[in-house]
C-alpha cells in the first residue's frame, strides 16, 4: 500500500495534463499512487495518461468512465472510492505543484494528528500562487489576493466560504470514510469535504503555497482578484449570486441528511435553521445569520451577502 494517494479527475485536459503529471513524477516524496477518472475525454487525454502510467509502474490507477461525467464531484468520488491509502490528496489536471508539496504536506499533517485523539478525522489545506496558462506568475497568494482568511475553520464559517482550496488538500483515512461517498448535489468535493472536516475533525493550514494553479477559460473554478473590477462584476450577475445561495441551503439539508443524529445539537440547530432560510421573510432570514454567524471573508462580500440572501 502506497502511504498518500492523489485522486484526480480529468476531462478533455490534453493542454495542460502533461505539466502536472511530471509535477506529481518529480515529487522528492515518492511513495505516492495516482488515482485518475478519466470522464470520457475525446482528446490526447488518455495516450497521456497511458504513457505516464507507463514511465510509473504500479503507481498509476486509470478509470475509464464509459460516459462523461461532467459533476465534477460524483467524478473525484468516484476516484476517491478507490483509495486505500492513509492519506489522500486531490489534484486537478491543470495545475503545476511544487516539487515538495506532497512531502511537506505530509510533515504538517503528522506534526498535527500528534496533537489530536487518534482517529481523528484531519484536513490540512496550504496557500496557492495563481498563475496564467502560461505559468506567468499573477500572484504569490491567493489568500491575499482574494481576502481569505485561513484561520475560517468552523463549520458556521466554512459552509457559508470556504477558503480551503481541494488541490492542495491532505486528509486521513478516517475523513475519507465520513466523506464518501460524495453526494449529487454537494456543490463541490473539497467543499463538501472541508464542511466534514469542521464537523467531526479538524482543521489545519500551511502558510505556504504548494501550488501553481491556473487560471484559464476552462477552469471548472477559478480565483478572481478581490478588487473594484471584479465587485462590481459580481454585483452585476445578481442570477448567479442567489443560485449559488440557493445551494447553500441545499447542501445544509445534503449535511442533515447523511449525518442526522450523529450531528451534535448546536450543529443540527444550524443547518436546520440555514436549510429553512427560504421559507423564512426578509428580515428574520437576517436576523438568523448574525444569530448563527454565518459570514462571508471581508466585509464587501458580507455587504453583498445581506443585499442578496
Amino acid at each position: 500500500m502506497h502511504k498518500v494517494d492523489i485522486v484526480m479527475s480529468v476531462f478533455n485536459g490534453e493542454r495542460f495534463l502533461q505539466q502536472q503529471l511530471d509535477s506529481i513524477k518529480n515529487q522528492t516524496f515518492t511513495d505516492w499512487k495516482l488515482i485518475v477518472r478519466n470522464n470520457g475525454s475525446t482528446d490526447n487525454t488518455n495516450n497521456i495518461l497511458q504513457s505516464f502510467s507507463k514511465s510509473c509502474p504500479g503507481k498509476v490507477e486509470i478509470i475509464e468512465a464509459e460516459l462523461t461525467e461532467q459533476f465534477i464531484p460524483v467524478s473525484f468520488g468516484d476516484a476517491l472510492l478507490r483509495s486505500t491509502a492513509p492519506y489522500v490528496m486531490f489534484s486537478d489536471g491543470d495545475d503545476v505543484w511544487m516539487d515538495d508539496k506532497i512531502e511537506v504536506t505530509l510533515n504538517a499533517m503528522l506534526k498535527m494528528q500528534t496533537r489530536q485523539k487518534r482517529g481523528t478525522p484531519l484536513l490540512i489545506h496550504t496557500d496557492l500562487v495563481l498563475v496564467d496558462s502560461n505559468l506567468k506568475v499573477l500572484s504569490d497568494s491567493m489568500w491575499r489576493s482574494q481576502g481569505l482568511d485561513p484561520e475560517r475553520k468552523r463549520l458556521n464559517q466554512v459552509i457559508m466560504h470556504s477558503n480551503a482550496c481541494g488541490n492542495t488538500f491532505m486528509f486521513n483515512s478516517e475523513l475519507r470514510e465520513l466523506v464518501l461517498p460524495i453526494p449529487a448535489g454537494c456543490i463541490m468535493h473539497d467543499h463538501w469535504t472541508t464542511n466534514i472536516a469542521a464537523i467531526f475533525g479538524q482543521i489545519g493550514t500551511l502558510k505556504r503555497s504548494t501550488i501553481k494553479y491556473r487560471q484559464h477559460q476552462g477552469n471548472a473554478c477559478g480565483a478572481e482578484t478581490l478588487n473594484i473590477f471584479n465587485i462590481i462584476k459580481k454585483f452585476s450577475q445578481i442570477p448567479t449570486i442567489k443560485k449559488r445561495i440557493k445551494e447553500k441551503y441545499l447542501f445544509a439539508q445534503l449535511l442533515l441528511e447523511r449525518f442526522g443524529s450523529r450531528l451534535n445539537p448546536e450543529y443540527i440547530n444550524l443547518l436546520d435553521s440555514f436549510a429553512k432560510f427560504p421559507k423564512h421573510n426578509w428580515l428574520l432570514r437576517r436576523i438568523l445569520l448574525v444569530k448563527h454567524s454565518l459570514f462571508m471573508n471581508s466585509i464587501v462580500r458580507n455587504i453583498g451577502l445581506f443585499i442578496f440572501i
